[in-house]
């Protein structure tokens, strides 16, 4: 059995014609998308706002920086130990700057476009630390280097004021 109540007392609709009906839906309907609209277009953006802000933090095991051409210029990551690495790559990919730590201390290079280390520097627990400069082939020309046990330090080279 089915019931076929009408429209519902209270309402106004009991008086009124089915074109009013009709146009009383209309509204609703054109009510109901507006709000749809709003509230899609409200999402978008505030979905590419989100996309597109920047973050304070950027996490990552590791993190290249590529250029125009696909090279990398930057590549951060870790070494074989764990510890931090940071290294600047030229436009045919050549490593240029070297920076590392370790807990005990810590590594800087610079090679030239050969691929040679010209200079080193570096501290850690075993060696106090070194300072070289080396050729353009990568044979050491300066250096000053110290040890804990002579904490003095050696030089090596040929450049006058080192004597």
């Amino acid at each position: 059995m089915t019931s076929n109540r009408g429209p519902a007392k209270g309402t106004g609709e009991e008086s009124m014609t089915a074109e009013e009906r009709l146009a009383r839906l209309e509204r609703q309907t054109r009510r109901w998308n507006l709000i749809l609209t709003v509230a899609v277009i409200g999402l978008c953006g505030y979905i590419g706002f989100r996309e597109f802000t920047v973050t304070g933090i950027i996490r990552a095991r590791e993190l290249k920086i590529i250029g125009d051409h696909g090279r990398t210029i930057v590549h951060m990551t870790r070494d074989q130990e764990g510890d931090g690495q940071i290294d600047t790559f030229s436009a045919k990919e050549e490593k240029m700057v070297s920076i590392s730590t370790s807990p005990t201390g810590g590594m800087f290079n610079l090679y030239n476009q050969m691929g040679n280390a010209i200079v080193s520097v570096q501290s850690n627990k075993l060696s106090s630390g070194s300072v070289s400069v080396r050729n353009v082939d990568g044979h050491t020309q300066e250096a000053m280097t110290g040890s804990p046990s002579q904490p003095r330090t050696q030089l090596s080279g040929s450049l006058p004021f080192y004597r």
